[in-house]
């Protein structure tokens, strides 16, 4: 029989039992336990109790084949349980080899390079500031407080160009000198673009004469005089 700590007595097997004795009631229940216990049948001369016996230990039989299937399959679905627990550990565990720590370091040494590059550019980046900043201090410039925009002001070579392409006849030293003296601020705004201030000085130059075309009544006053003898000469 099956290790089994218990057997099951069905209510269909009522009728069996009220037709039985409480003598033989007894005699049956201490049978079925010793079968269930050790599989001894009941040997006994009595047809009703042989009968009864027969019947119960059919279905205690019954019990015991179901008991040992369910066993069986808890015992697969266990197995199956644990081997899956076995692959993860093992899974883990190879997670935790060498291997994965070389990934670490190599990840790790890729971060310090990406940090050493960083810095690389940075300081590229900060002596290209330093070289703008030089170059821009070469160049005299200035920054009008009203509106805190950078100013350059022309050179007299610049202005002298620049008139000299226009054809103004802008006097170049005295155009920079003068707005120079007044902070290169033209009612009450600061200068932004010196060109647009020349070409604003030659609006109020005076313009050269032009050359005047030939007098033409003088020669005709010449011609007529030149003409007069014919004129009074003999036919």
């Amino acid at each position: 029989m099956a290790d089994k700590s218990s057997f099951i007595i069905h209510l269909n097997t009522a009728p069996q039992w009220r037709m039985l004795s409480d003598v033989q009631a007894g005699i049956l229940i201490k049978a079925l336990l010793l079968y269930s216990e050790t599989g001894e049948q009941l040997e006994t001369d009595d047809g009703m109790l042989m009968m009864a016996f027969s019947f119960i230990k059919c279905q205690i039989d019954s019990d015991s084949e179901k008991y040992n299937a369910r066993c069986k399959k808890n015992q697969e679905i266990a197995d199956e349980r644990e081997r899956k627990k076995r692959e993860y550990r093992d899974k883990v565990e190879r997670e935790r080899t060498p291997t994965n720590v070389h990934e670490r370091e190599r990840t790790s040494t890729n971060s310090t390079d990406n940090d050493i590059d960083n810095d690389i550019d940075n300081d590229t980046d900060n002596e290209s500031d330093n070289d703008n900043d030089a170059c821009a201090a070469d160049r005299p410039q200035q920054t009008h407080a009203r509106t805190g925009s950078s100013f350059e002001p022309p050179s007299v070579a610049e202005v002298q160009a620049y008139c000299k392409q226009r054809r103004n006849g802008i006097d170049a030293q005295r155009f920079v000198d003068y707005h120079a003296s007044i902070g290169w601020i033209l009612s009450g705004n600061p200068v932004r673009d010196w060109k647009a201030v020349v070409r604003k000085w030659e609006s109020t130059q005076p313009r050269p004469a032009k050359d005047k075309p030939p007098d033409s009544s003088l020669d005709m006053a010449m011609i007529d005089r030149l003409m007069q003898p014919c004129a009074g000469g003999d036919p």
